[in-house]
């Protein structure tokens, strides 16, 4: 029973520790804990987002001709274009054309013509390099989101933080804590 109240304890002191830190050292600290991601154009074809999601991009983050973020297709969020006809909280962010495309049956000559504009999901959340983790985590859950992009101050891209990514590095310091 003492050792479950010590790896509790533990867990606590870990995960405050974590929390406490800016996202721009979590972005260096837990890099091995972060998921893949690649920056598009909004002109980016529906075969080239497929090939990104082949090389385990887990987020592409779409960015407009100014190089400022437009919005993101979560390779969660592709898969539901395909499948759900229901609104869930992963489907809510959809935009019209993506919320259309879940209804119907797209010819795939249509579907294979359209790029990264005409399915975009909208704008993800985003947090500046100098939010804290706890900060993030709380933004996450405000926004329903499972992930926020980190940006500069010259709202830049430099990273992305899932909750999952979050609790991978608390389970890392863990197993490390003396």
């Amino acid at each position: 029973m003492q050792d479950n109240v010590e790896l509790v304890k533990k867990f606590y002191k870990v995960m405050d520790n974590i929390l406490h830190m800016k996202v721009k050292d979590f972005l260096d600290k837990y890099r091995d804990t972060l998921p893949k991601y690649e920056v598009i154009g909004e002109d980016t074809s529906i075969s080239n987002i497929i090939s990104h999601f082949e090389n385990n991009v887990s987020y592409l983050l779409v960015v407009g001709r100014n190089r400022r973020i437009k919005g993101s297709i979560a390779y969660s969020e592709f898969l539901n274009i395909f499948g759900r006809s229901s609104t869930t909280a992963l489907s809510a962010p959809f935009s019209s054309v993506s919320r259309s495309l879940r209804h119907s049956r797209v010819p795939l000559e249509a579907f294979s013509n359209m790029n990264a504009s005409d399915i975009l999901f909208s704008s993800p959340p985003c947090v500046n390099e100098d939010t804290s983790v706890r900060e993030a985590l709380e933004y996450m859950y405000k926004t329903g989101s499972h992930y926020v992009v980190v940006v500069n101050h010259e709202r830049e891209i430099i990273g992305v933080i899932t909750l999952h990514s979050i609790f991978r590095a608390i389970v890392k310091e863990l197993k490390s804590y003396k």
